[in-house]
C-alpha cells in the first residue's frame, strides 16, 4: 500500500505547505519526504541530522531566525546540605550568560550563604512569599531544602509548577526530609519505597552507568551530544542511584544500566509535566565528576556544562 500525505507547518501565525511524505508498506516498507519548492525558497531554515546511508542530504538544512529573549532566565538554587553536586552545578550555571542565578546554601545551623550572578541589585535573595518565588523561572533543589525555605514557600512549590508554569529540578533526588519528606510528592516524577505504611529509607544500586531510554535519547538533556551513547559508555559509573519507581505520567530519560534486573529498571533521570510546568529529577549521585574531565584529555570534557545549559 502506498500513501501520500501533504505536510503543513504552523509557522509565524500562518499554515504553510512544508512538503510531501510518501509511505510505502509493501515488502519491508519505506518512507521518503520532499520539501515543497516554496518552502525551500524561504530564508528561515532549520537543519536535520542525516541518517545512516542517506543519499540526498541537501534538503536537510533550512535557516531559522530565533527570537532571543531580552530578559535573563532567573534561576533559584537552594541547598540545605552542601555537597559537591550543587557546588559544581552552580559553577556551571554561572558560566552561562543567559542566566541570572541566586544560590542559597545552609552552611550551618546559624549560617546561610547567598551568592548571586547577573542578578539586579536587591533581587537575588531567599523568597519569603509565594509571589517572590513566582518571580523565578527555574528552581533547583538540592537536599533538605526545608531547612532553608520558609514553610509558605515550600508549600507553594507544587502550585508554582502547576499554575505558574515554573520548572523544578531535583538535582540530588528527593529534596526534603524529616516531617517534610513528602512535601513535594505532587511534583516528584517518581514514587519512593514504602515499608509498613511508612516511607522506607532510601535503597540504592551502586556503580551503574546511565543508559538513555528510547524517548530519553530525544530529550534536550541528551541531544547536546551526537555520540551520547558512546559518551555515557566511556564515562565513569555513578557511585549510587536511588531505587524508585517512575510515576505513570512521568518520562524516564535514563536508567541505571547493568546488574540485577531490579537495577536495570531503576530510573536514573526522570521528567514529568505538571499542569503548566514541569519537573526533572536526577536520581544518581556523582554527576559532578563529569566536570573534572575538563582538565583532562577526555573527548567529553565540556559535556557537563552543556548538559546543564540545555
Amino acid at each position: 500500500m502506498n500513501l501520500e500525505l501533504q505536510v503543513y507547518l504552523d509557522w509565524q501565525g500562518a499554515t504553510v505547505p512544508l512538503g510531501t511524505l510518501w509511505s510505502r508498506t509493501q515488502g519491508r516498507g519505506s518512507a521518503s519526504f520532499a520539501y515543497d519548492a516554496k518552502w525551500l525558497a524561504r530564508r528561515d531554515r532549520f537543519a536535520v541530522d542525516p541518517v545512516a546511508d542517506e543519499v540526498e542530504r541537501r534538503n536537510n538544512e533550512q535557516v531559522v531566525f530565533v527570537q532571543v529573549a531580552e530578559r535573563l532566565i532567573r534561576v533559584l538554587l537552594v541547598e540545605g546540605e552542601p555537597h559537591w553536586e550543587t557546588k559544581f552545578l552552580a559553577e556551571a550555571l554561572r558560566r552561562d550568560d543567559r542566566l541570572a542565578l541566586t544560590q542559597i546554601s545552609q552552611l550551618s545551623r546559624t549560617r546561610v550563604e547567598t551568592l548571586t550572578s547577573r542578578e539586579k541589585a536587591g533581587k537575588g535573595r531567599l523568597p519569603q512569599t509565594a509571589r517572590e518565588l513566582d518571580a523565578y523561572d527555574v528552581v533547583i533543589l538540592g537536599n533538605r531544602v526545608e531547612r532553608v525555605l520558609p514553610g509558605v514557600v515550600l508549600a507553594h512549590l507544587p502550585d508554582y509548577v502547576d499554575r505558574r508554569g515554573g520548572a523544578v529540578l531535583f538535582a540530588r533526588g528527593r529534596a526534603t526530609g524529616g516531617e517534610s519528606r513528602n512535601a513535594l510528592a505532587l511534583i516528584e516524577p517518581v514514587s519512593w519505597p514504602v515499608a509498613a505504611g511508612k516511607a522506607a529509607a532510601s535503597e540504592w544500586v551502586e556503580n551503574k552507568k546511565w543508559k538513555p531510554t528510547a524517548s530519553g535519547g530525544l530529550h534536550p538533556v541528551f541531544r547536546v551530544e551526537r555520540e551520547i551513547h558512546r559518551a555515557l559508555a566511556e564515562l565513569p559509573p555513578f557511585p549510587r542511584t536511588a531505587v524508585t519507581r517512575a510515576k505513570a505520567v512521568a518520562q524516564v530519560l535514563a536508567t541505571a544500566d547493568g546488574g540485577a534486573a531490579r537495577a536495570q529498571a531503576a530510573p536514573a533521570l526522570a521528567a514529568m509535566g505538571v499542569g503548566n510546568g514541569k519537573s526533572l529529577m536526577v536520581l544518581s549521585e556523582g554527576l559532578w565528576t563529569w566536570r573534572l574531565l575538563s582538565s583532562s584529555g577526555s573527548d567529553w570534557r565540556d559535556l557537563y556544562d552543556r548538559v546543564w545549559s540545555n
